[in-house]
């Protein structure tokens, strides 16, 4: 049975934490609102501005506040954490190779026919369809992400390994040792 590294674990768990911590800044605009820190709402809302149009129609809300991103983009960011979770859980974080593309491709087809179709004006997508989009393609994405990070990781550690290894090897013939 595969057992993945140390330092594969911790690439999983950093995923992880950025993914989850990604959906949960989603609900910033919701904790703020009506506190001092209200003003930190409203930067956040401009600092993400340039990846979402944030339009509170398409934005799910809570206490009559939109998070941070609309429908979509909430969704694909938690359908990605939950893929994060999912991965190491079906064996992906100690794969080299990557699933095959089409899985890519087929998961993204509905969310750009949904988002399309809207942009064109031939069909409004209700709110479920977005979310249920979103969420698709990013569970898939992360079942990219995590093996891909995986093989990165290891192969900056085979090169890093590869120079301390040698720095050792040059040092040792250099002191004589």
């Amino acid at each position: 049975m595969y057992r993945p590294s140390n330092c594969l674990v911790a690439l999983s768990v950093m995923l992880l934490v950025a993914a989850a911590g990604t959906v949960a800044l989603m609900f910033a605009p919701v904790v703020l609102e009506g506190t001092r820190l209200a003003w930190l709402s409203a930067a956040l809302r401009d600092g993400w501005a340039p990846l979402c149009h944030q339009q509170a129609s398409r934005s799910f809300h809570v206490g009559g506040v939109p998070l941070l991103a609309c429908a979509r983009c909430t969704s694909i960011f938690a359908g990605a954490t939950a893929g994060v979770v999912v991965a190491p859980l079906v064996g992906l974080v100690g794969r080299v190779r990557l699933p095959p593309r089409w899985l890519l491709a087929a998961a993204l087809v509905p969310m750009a026919l949904d988002a399309g179709l809207g942009i064109v004006g031939a069909l409004e997508g209700p709110m479920v369809t977005r979310a249920a989009t979103g969420a698709l393609a990013g569970f898939v994405a992360a079942l990219f992400l995590v093996p891909g990070s995986a093989r990165a990781a290891r192969e900056i550690f085979a090169v890093r390994g590869k120079r301390s290894r040698t720095f050792a090897s040059s040092e040792g013939a250099r002191t004589g040792g």
